[in-house]
């Protein structure tokens, strides 16, 4: 970096002279913490108009690390290379850049550090979104919420995460809370943005509260697990039960039931 651009960096309010021995005061404090570490590591390089940080391989940088395993999602051979990266970044992110440093009076390195928080954070984003739409395509119900669930922790605004989670909670065979993940995403974007959800939202919710979503998720699911014991198989997927449904009706309002068991596909509903 160069010795003009730090010294504007962090003393914008103060004259060139004064800003640049502020710097050269600031390098030799960096300097003396490192050197009382127990590697005795040498921190920086400097020159008369030039600053860098020292090579060392005893560096380590997650943001930088975090950068490197996402760009090299583009150079990947195959998928499971790219979601070996993806899951490797996302693992490194820990949430805001530099949480909670601000310099006062410093607007010029405030504005970089907005900008390096936003950019970290659409790369993780992406990198959520990425993994919960793999797991998806591959039947993983539980990955793909967990990574849903993170995306959403970033940005409650992004729409395509609610979608995810909304899927993701379907194939578990948790329709209930599918449907209750798409109310509060109407209520985020009403009370936020004005806004109602997009049309393939509302599409998505119609199809889980039909089952449509749920049936052929979750058949998936379980297709090829053996039925408990003593149980049939399941014959034909849950469309209606207005029979059944009757006779519950009609045993609860009976006083000399004592007894009602409801046996099902866990996740049925």
């Amino acid at each position: 970096h160069e010795r003009a651009v730090l010294a504007e960096l962090f003393w914008p309010e103060l004259p060139e002279a004064a800003a640049f021995n502020n710097l050269s005061k600031a390098l030799g404090q960096i300097r003396k913490v490192f050197k009382q570490s127990k590697d005795g590591l040498q921190a920086g390089e400097a020159t008369r108009h030039t600053v860098q940080l020292s090579r060392s391989p005893a560096w380590r940088f997650d943001a930088n690390s975090f950068t490197q395993l996402v760009e090299g999602t583009q150079a990947a051979a195959d998928t499971a290379d790219c979601i070996s990266l993806l899951e490797q970044a996302t693992d490194l992110y820990r949430g805001e850049f530099l949480a909670g440093l601000s310099l006062e009076e410093c607007q010029t390195f405030d504005g970089w550090l907005l900008l390096q928080r936003e950019n970290l954070m659409l790369m993780a984003r992406e990198g959520y979104q990425r993994l919960a739409d793999h797991y998806l395509d591959q039947g993983d119900f539980e990955a793909a919420r967990n990574h849903a669930q993170n995306e959403l922790a970033l940005d409650a605004w992004h729409e395509e995460a609610h979608r995810q989670l909304m899927r993701a909670l379907a194939g578990i065979g948790l329709r209930g809370d599918a449907l209750a993940q798409y109310e509060s995403c109407r209520d985020i974007l009403h009370h936020d943005l004005g806004l109602e959800p997009e049309r393939t939202t509302r599409a998505l919710y119609e199809q889980i509260k039909t089952g449509q979503v749920e049936t052929e998720a979750y058949s998936q699911a379980v297709a090829t697990q053996p039925p408990a014991a003593g149980l049939p198989k399941r014959l034909l997927q849950l469309v209606g039960r207005e029979r059944e449904l009757e006779k519950l009706k009609q045993a609860l309002a009976d006083p000399t039931c004592r007894l009602i068991s409801l046996v099902g596909t866990c996740g049925v509903g």
